[in-house]
């Protein structure tokens, strides 16, 4: 078996930690200077890729972040009182 072991990835200031459960990944979310992870973090005990656990982390972080960013991105077309 292969050596499986913790990778800590920084993601728009929130800190995604993924290590290995079962035959899957655990990927533990952690907001900025926290120590403890969300309770929404994302676990697959299935066999999957890290590509794939870190995607849905990342996901979880843009919907959390969803409102700040969309008003960001959104132009005046996506703004009904300017059609």
């Amino acid at each position: 078996m292969p050596n499986r072991k913790m990778t800590v990835i920084d993601y728009k200031g929130y800190r995604i930690e993924v290590c290995p459960i079962g035959k899957g990944w655990r990927a533990s979310i952690f907001s900025p200077g926290s120590i403890s992870p969300w309770p929404n973090s994302p676990v697959n005990l299935e066999k999957s890729s890290t590509e794939e656990i870190v995607a849905e982390a990342k996901r979880i972080i843009d919907v959390r972040l969803g409102p700040r960013l969309l008003k960001n991105l959104s132009g005046p077309e996506s703004d009904p009182a300017k059609a």
